[in-house]
């Protein structure tokens, strides 16, 4: 994982903490600018480990401004590699409206819809 940058935790929801609470995995991550199909890779890996445990939420800059998230198609094929990824893995990718322009950049993927229950997109910090 040193070719990306992501930051992961793992989280016990509700007070008492026993093999029987409920987690989930919480990734933020960033595609670096220039990331190459290998780098792409490292990290998509990494996606499909983390969703085998159960409950997932990762957030992420992908920078693929030519992926259209309606239909989950690029006509860039490094790009598209990114929602066949999401698609394999069982994700979802929750954000419908811009994030930045016209495009949808920063996205949040859950294992499963159940996890958000409204998906709002504000404004920019700072």
């Amino acid at each position: 994982m040193d070719k990306t940058e992501s930051v992961w935790a793992k989280i016990t929801l509700g007070k008492k903490v026993t093999r029987a609470s409920p987690e989930i995995v919480l990734g933020v991550c960033y595609r670096l600018p220039g990331s190459d199909l290998d780098m792409d890779r490292d990290l998509f890996n990494v996606f499909k480990e983390v969703n085998t445990n159960g409950n997932c939420m990762i957030m992420q800059d992908f920078k693929f401004p030519d992926i259209d998230w309606r239909t989950s198609v690029s006509n860039n094929n490094t790009a598209q590699s990114f929602p066949d990824t999401i698609a394999d893995g069982f994700l979802h990718q929750t954000v419908a409206e811009s994030t930045r322009g016209d495009a949808i950049l920063d996205l949040v993927l859950v294992s499963s819809e159940d996890l958000i229950e409204e998906m709002v997109v504000g404004d920019n910090i700072g």
